[in-house]
């Protein structure tokens, strides 16, 4: 719904309504790609409910302290729950 609202904003000319709502978005960016992409995308889509937490080899698991890292941010934008 809000990454809706930003392609509309800015579709529509709205960059500085558009550039706002993206630096809202700014701690959930950073963390979605704290280590190795799709690492952190997998383990917040399980967070959310999607079961998409394994990764292959050559892929690692999250550290324990970007995943706190990454719960904390997921809990602050009112997603996922701690696991």
């Amino acid at each position: 719904e809000t990454i809706t609202r930003l392609c509309d904003l800015a579709l529509n000319h709205q960059s500085e309504e558009a550039h706002l709502l993206n630096s809202s978005l700014e701690q959930l960016h950073k963390d979605l790609f704290i280590e190795s992409n799709p690492v952190p995308i997998k383990v917040a889509l399980h967070a959310i409910g999607y079961n998409c937490s394994l990764v292959r080899l050559p892929l690692v698991p999250l550290s324990v302290e970007s995943h706190v890292q990454l719960m904390k941010t997921l809990k602050s934008y009112g997603l996922g729950a701690p696991l």
